[in-house]
């Protein structure tokens, strides 16, 4: 009897990983490009509702924010002063706009608020916030935001700013706050930050294993900070609560919830392990998912200082990786302004280390990073199409202004050994051939 014919196995679908091109690695201005999180979702609130859905118009104060809403609106301070009910809403507008007279950042931010709010005066609020019922502890309730808290507060400071008397506004009534539907709206929205994105998978992680805030794990936990959302660094074993495995389809419905694949999901929860203060200041000023990786590769004594540095000079995450071997990160952070092309007087950064020559150690390391370039170019070559036109004077350009000038020349005879073995190679494949 014939045996029967196998059926074709099908090819495993392995997720891309991510590649950074050398041509935006080796210069600093393409590096922005590269480390910047493109948006890819719109972020019009003005979106038509469906007309099943029952919306009322509700008194902004019956209405408080989701302490455990994984986008933070407010600097951490203010936030937790009034989540903690220390201050109101007015109180909070102006404590928030007090805090943008010194950081540009915060300015920028309230900017779009005032925006979005004249955009709600002029073209009315076509799109509903989101609430559910929250009781309190003595027994009342109010309606806490699932989504849409970016119009709650900027229909606050119309009303602060005397714009307008109307503190109202329409909402969604739901009988349950989701989690994933909150992941959805902040998806849909404007991006997260990286942090942002951390807590909100953090969030989802733990609402999935039923660990919400008002379970018993995280009972001692005040509201509004990042101590729940760490809950999800422990280990798995710890968050099963006795049982021996993970539901089923656990991880493939926070895949597909969030759009990327587990390995991704659990390296961005690592940012968690940044404290308190410092996630604050991150998430505030966007810093990439790639910077936040290379500053917590650190020593933790080291992340304050990168952090700060990285916000105050636009250190991008390649720059960032470009000085990962070094000992000393102050000697890096000197190499890299050197570099820059804008004349960034680095004084600021060093000043008692700059008559000292580099230890042999951070020598080394420098070369050891110039290397990691040429392979990644060597990699970049064989990867591309041979009908793709390259732009050599740039990538020459861009090599030259990476680092050491002499250290790239020497490290160029590793290019030409590379060349030569090539050809040796080919040669020897295509007398096979012929044979």
């Amino acid at each position: 009897m014939a045996n029967k014919a196998s059926p074709p196995r099908k090819p495993s679908r392995r997720p891309q990983r991510f590649q950074v091109n050398p041509l935006s690695v080796l210069s600093p201005d393409l590096n922005a490009a590269v480390d910047s999180t493109p948006q890819r979702y719109s972020t019009d609130d003005t979106a038509e509702v469906p007309a099943d859905q029952n919306i009322e118009l509700l008194s902004l104060k019956i209405i408080e924010p989701d302490p455990w809403n994984p986008r933070h609106i407010l600097p951490q301070a203010i936030r937790q002063k009034f989540i903690s009910k220390k201050t109101g809403p007015e109180a909070t507008i102006k404590a928030w706009e007090k805090a943008s007279n010194s950081d540009k950042d915060i300015a920028k931010q309230i900017q779009q608020f005032r925006i979005m709010g004249e955009s709600l005066l002029k073209q009315g609020q076509v799109n509903p916030i989101n609430v559910a019922k929250h009781f309190r502890e003595d027994g009342t309730f109010v309606w806490r935001i699932e989504s849409g808290e970016r119009r709650f507060w900027a229909k606050w400071l119309l009303v602060v700013d005397g714009i307008t008397k109307d503190r109202t506004i329409h909402a969604v009534l739901r009988d349950k706050l989701d989690p994933a539907r909150q992941a959805v709206e902040n998806l849909q929205t404007e991006s997260l930050s990286a942090i942002g994105e951390a807590r909100q998978i953090a969030r989802l992680f733990l609402a999935e294993l039923g660990l919400t805030p008002e379970h018993v794990i995280a009972q001692d936990i005040p509201p509004g900070g990042d101590e729940y959302f760490r809950i999800a660094l422990r280990p798995t074993s710890e968050l099963l609560l006795g049982r021996k495995r993970l539901p089923r389809g656990y991880w493939p419905k926070l895949e597909k919830i969030v759009g990327n694949k587990r390995q991704h999901l659990e390296r961005k929860l690592q940012l968690l392990k940044l404290p308190g203060t410092l996630l604050s200041t991150a998430d505030l000023h966007r810093l990439t998912e790639r910077q936040l990786r290379e500053i917590i590769s650190r020593p933790e004594k080291e992340w304050e200082s990168l952090i700060l540095h990285t916000i105050k000079y636009k250190i991008t995450g390649p720059e960032l990786a470009s000085i990962s071997g070094l000992s000393d990160p102050d000697i890096g952070l000197k190499i890299i302004l050197k570099n820059r092309s804008d004349k960034t007087n680095p004084g600021d950064i060093i000043k008692e280390k700059d008559t000292e020559p580099l230890s042999k150690e951070n020598t080394i390391a420098i070369e050891k990073s110039v290397q990691k370039r040429v392979i990644s170019l060597a990699r970049y070559f064989s990867s591309n199409k041979l009908d793709k036109k390259i732009d050599l004077d740039q990538l020459a350009d861009n090599i030259i202004q990476s680092g050491n000038h002499q250290m790239v020349l020497d490290s160029l005879a590793q290019i030409e050994t590379l060349i030569s073995r090539l050809k040796s190679k080919v040669a020897i494949l295509d007398q096979k051939d012929r044979q």
